[in-house]
């Protein structure tokens, strides 16, 4: 009989974002003490729970105390450009700036944010054209299709370290836009509304 082979993350640079999607979207508190274990163990070696039953429980222990880091949160840090592969991919140079299809994608995907970060991050890293250092360089055009494509690729290859620092600040992003928006809006109302009192 084969021996079970576990590769356990050491830290969240480890960890995968669709292994991070699952992991934060599972209601663990519903969960027995050892199927809560054989959970996290699959989600984050990627092997069938089915397989990890087949460990004694001491074998799961061990593992599970070898997890201990994730007790703590990363520290976010974002990174303009990051490297999957050997290509680069570059955020959004200035979020005050993004194109409306980008932002009506964004707001269609934002409305599920933990089931749809890889849809979001898509948008914002898209590969580099130009690169003449991180602060300066040139994204290619949106397009919906190649996002989607890009998606599905950013599951398996985008470490969850690098998109909770995107995250945030796309979070943060999003948060100084709509207060610059509902001043935009309130001053057009004032404006508006200074107009209808002068035509009495």
């Amino acid at each position: 009989m084969e021996k079970l082979k576990i590769t356990i993350p050491e830290s969240y640079k480890d960890i995968m974002l669709g292994q991070y999607m699952e992991f934060i979207s599972t209601d663990f508190t519903s969960l027995s003490p050892i199927t809560k274990m054989t959970r996290i163990l699959s989600i984050l070696s990627d092997i069938e729970e089915e397989q990890i039953l087949k460990l004694n429980l001491p074998q799961i222990q061990e593992l599970i105390e070898d997890l201990t880091w994730l007790e703590k949160q990363p520290t976010p840090k974002f990174k303009k450009v990051i490297e999957i592969d050997g290509v680069k991919y570059g955020s959004i140079p200035q979020m005050n700036l993004i194109k409306v299809g980008e932002y009506i994608d964004i707001e269609n995907y934002i409305e599920n944010f933990n089931g749809n970060l890889h849809n979001i991050l898509a948008v914002i890293y898209r590969p580099i054209k130009k690169y003449r250092s991180d602060d300066d360089y040139t994204i290619e055009d949106y397009d919906s299709t190649d996002a989607q494509i890009r998606a599905e690729m950013f599951l398996t290859k985008f470490n969850t370290e690098d998109a909770i620092g995107a995250s945030l600040f796309f979070w943060n992003g999003v948060e100084e836009y709509l207060a610059n928006l509902t001043g935009y809006l309130e001053a057009e109302r004032r404006e508006r509304l200074r107009e209808i009192t002068m035509m009495d």
